[in-house]
């Protein structure tokens, strides 16, 4: 996991999560709906984690960046936001030089 710093503040707009708004950065599960994810090792690993209110929930300081896996969230009670970049134009970048578009990220 790596992070980059934005030089200032970038405000998004929260949208609902639709398959067409999230295209861009991966695929929406939808009910009914097989999804078979690209593993590299035919394994599919899950985790439970557990988030808590945070008082300062409107400003996020860092984002994940990884390339190795995917990830899927499923909330299961209350509602989260995902905020969502695409990748760095070179990933091969040290990751502390990373060129985001931080106009495409969304929430």
């Amino acid at each position: 996991m790596s992070q980059a710093v934005a030089e200032e503040a970038v405000k998004l707009k929260v949208r609902p999560l639709t398959p067409e708004a999230f295209r861009p950065y991966g695929q929406v599960l939808e009910r009914g709906q097989l999804i078979y994810p690209e593993v590299e090792e035919g394994r599919v690993a899950m985790e439970l984690l557990r988030t808590r209110h945070r008082p300062n929930g409107r400003q996020t300081t860092q984002l994940a960046v990884h390339f190795t896996y995917n990830q899927t969230f499923i909330p299961v009670q209350g509602s989260m936001v995902l905020i969502v970049a695409p990748p760095p134009v070179d990933r091969e970048a040290d990751p502390s030089t990373y060129d985001f578009d931080f106009d495409q990220a969304a929430a």
